[in-house]
């Protein structure tokens, strides 16, 4: 059974792919695309989890790092909990970035319409397939 701190940044992962598939969509759902077996999936969720989604969102964030802004990969992290697990409202950002609620919303809209690029989307099942090992 994977670790609190594992299932929290799953549980990240999926609500960040969520936001940018603008439809329900969860790590397995990508890992399926890339004509992953169900039994090939159960068994990276029961061994391979956390070294999965370490590398997978090792992998998310090289893509964050080349926007323009940086703070956009920030936002997108501490958003949904991508590093620790903790998930952060708009708010308790832009205390970390010394600026409004309202701004930080802004760049994770922006942030999230530069992601939802064609190109963005195809290397992040890219990424799956690659990262995921089996």
């Amino acid at each position: 059974m994977p670790d609190p701190l594992t299932i929290a940044r799953l549980q990240g992962l999926n609500n960040f792919l969520e936001v940018i598939y603008n439809q329900p969509r969860r790590l397995s759902d990508i890992l399926h695309n890339q004509h992953f077996t169900d039994d090939e999936i159960t068994i990276l969720k029961q061994e391979h989890l956390n070294a999965c989604l370490t590398t997978f969102i090792a992998g998310l964030q090289a893509i964050l790092e080349e926007m323009e802004d940086q703070r956009l990969k920030g936002i997108m992290t501490c958003r949904y909990g991508l590093d620790n697990g903790q998930r952060m409202i708009f708010q308790d950002i832009g205390h970390i970035y010394g600026v409004s609620r309202e701004r930080i919303r802004q760049l994770h809209n922006k942030a999230v319409r530069k992601l939802r690029n064609p190109r963005k989307k195809e290397r992040l099942e890219r990424l799956a397939s690659r990262r995921a090992g089996l």
